[in-house]
């Protein structure tokens, strides 16, 4: 019952308000996203992502924000690459919904939206819905339906990116991450100085059935460099070892590049 309540209560229109943020208008669907959003607008999330995508990303990239969920990256990324072009990927009906109104309300034309997931190939998945955290979201293993989860269609990036052309992949995926990048492997291949900016969550990954070791695997081959942000707003080569990774919240964005990362903070 109180759950129930609970979930009402997060999905009620009352916290369906318009929040500000780095000049940039967003309505969150639920009380959960509103928060988000709140976190943000005064910088107590996202702060060393902004500063980074702030001064990385060039007027012509395209770039591909997948887990767009609320769109607040990508919003952000179309008024920073005006040149260019984003593509947006968020399964989830009712969060892509307030995506594409929060896309049109910050007059983004350069947006091109997908209601999918990312996945290896095009197919059916199963997605499970955070339901008092919609930033939680995950695809979980399996093709049989169990309660609180729903269908929804998987496009791997090899076939949505026209021409193959990518600057920046921007991927939260809540653990999905090695998936993603089985079906980005021409993308990947055919653009060398791409830049990938990805959530690094070992549980994570293990649960969605692959695992950190897969993931880094993947990147090492591709001859991509790792990098985490660390003290000092500083961004530090990445190592991992499994048992300082123990704890199953435990989790980092990771730069990867094969450009190292100085040019891309400090270009000329």
């Amino acid at each position: 019952m109180l759950v129930e309540w609970l979930a009402h209560v997060n999905g009620s229109r009352i916290w369906r308000q318009s929040v500000r943020v780095r000049d940039m208008e967003l309505l969150p669907p639920t009380l959960d996203r509103w928060v988000a959003l709140q976190a943000h607008r005064f910088g107590l999330m996202g702060t060393a992502e902004f500063d980074f995508f702030q001064s990385s990303i060039r007027t012509h990239w395209h770039i591909a924000d997948v887990g767009a969920n609320q769109g607040l990256y990508s919003v952000y990324f179309s008024k920073r690459a005006v040149e260019g072009r984003v593509y947006a990927f968020e399964p989830d009906p009712e969060l892509f919904t307030a995506l594409k109104g929060n896309i049109e309300r910050n007059s983004a034309a350069n947006v091109t939206l997908f209601n999918a997931a990312v996945g290896n190939q095009t197919r059916k998945l199963l997605l499970r819905s955070g339901q008092f955290n919609r930033g939680d979201n995950r695809i979980v293993p399996g093709n049989t339906s169990r309660p609180g989860t729903i269908d929804v269609d998987a496009i791997s990036l090899d076939k949505a990116i026209p021409n193959l052309h990518l600057d920046l992949l921007k991927v939260d995926v809540q653990g999905f991450e090695v998936e993603v990048l089985r079906g980005a492997k021409q993308v990947i291949q055919a653009n060398h100085d791409l830049l990938i900016f990805l959530e690094f969550w070992p549980q994570g990954l293990r649960n969605a059935g692959s695992g950190p070791e897969e993931l880094l695997d993947i990147l090492g081959k591709a001859e991509f460099s790792l990098f985490q942000h660390g003290k000092a707003d500083k961004y530090e080569p990445f190592t991992y070892r499994a048992p300082e990774w123990s704890r199953p919240a435990q989790f980092c964005n990771l730069v990867a590049t094969r450009r190292g990362i100085a040019p891309i903070l400090n270009p000329g």
